[in-house]
């Protein structure tokens, strides 16, 4: 990498609903300066989280997954030293989202369904800090 060079911010993903999970990474990936990691389950992300590898810059995660809820998931990802600082957006079809959000202590949130305009302004907003 050049020294002028910017290094790619690293997205993480998880949504156990495969066509909103798809379309949020695809979305994603049509800006070149992201690398999307994706998954469809809590276990699969806090197993990735474990290497920290490559170095994530934000996570968006459905509150509702089939093996570990997000609101199980976040405290032990702010417990951990490495991934404490890790923006989170948090994504859910409740209708209160931004109370579970403000609970959580986590950036961001998107009730479903959302535009992904919304998606990428609040992504743009998080990693340009």
């Amino acid at each position: 990498m050049t020294p002028n060079a910017t290094r790619k911010k690293n997205i993480l993903v998880c949504d156990d609903d495969q066509e909103i999970l798809e379309m949020i990474v695809e979305t994603l990936r049509m800006n070149p300066n992201y690398e999307i990691i994706s998954f469809g389950n809590g276990n699969a992300v806090l197993e990735h989280l474990k290497t920290n590898s490559p170095p994530l810059d934000l996570l968006i995660l459905d509150l509702w997954l089939p093996d570990i809820d997000s609101d199980e998931m976040i405290p032990i990802i702010r417990q951990d030293a490495t991934t404490k600082d890790i923006p989170i957006i948090l994504i859910s079809a409740i209708v209160k989202i931004e109370i579970v959000a403000d609970e959580l202590g986590v950036e961001a949130s998107l009730s479903k369904p959302f535009l992904l305009e919304e998606l990428e302004y609040k992504v743009d907003q998080l990693l340009s800090n």
